[in-house]
């Protein structure tokens, strides 16, 4: 489940369009389990055990940016988003460029 805003801010430079963003993730499926291997090369066919990780059950990605709308079809960009509420990881965004329109 998300969420989107945004805001138009007419200035004589431009058109500022701040944004925000926000999802909420639920992990429904896909417990901790145990899967069992072989190696094919492995003469001895040595049975391999590996567990997956439990799911971290509720995270969410947040998000911000701006966009500068200038004269002639040209847009300026920014945004930044972080994966946050996950136990064992780290995520972070960031994106900028330059738009123009011919």
């Amino acid at each position: 489940m998300g969420a989107f805003a945004s805001y138009a801010i007419s200035t004589s430079i431009g058109v500022f369009v701040p944004q925000l963003s926000g999802e909420w993730v639920h992990e429904f499926q896909d417990n901790q389990r145990v899967i069992y291997f072989r190696f094919r090369e492995d003469l001895g066919q040595t049975k391999l055990r590996f567990q997956t990780d439990s799911p971290d059950r509720n995270y969410a990605n947040l998000g911000t940016g701006v966009v500068l709308v200038l004269p002639k079809g040209m847009q300026v960009f920014l945004s930044f988003r972080a994966l946050v509420g996950y136990s064992d990881r780290q995520a972070y965004t960031a994106n900028g460029g330059l738009r123009i329109g011919f």
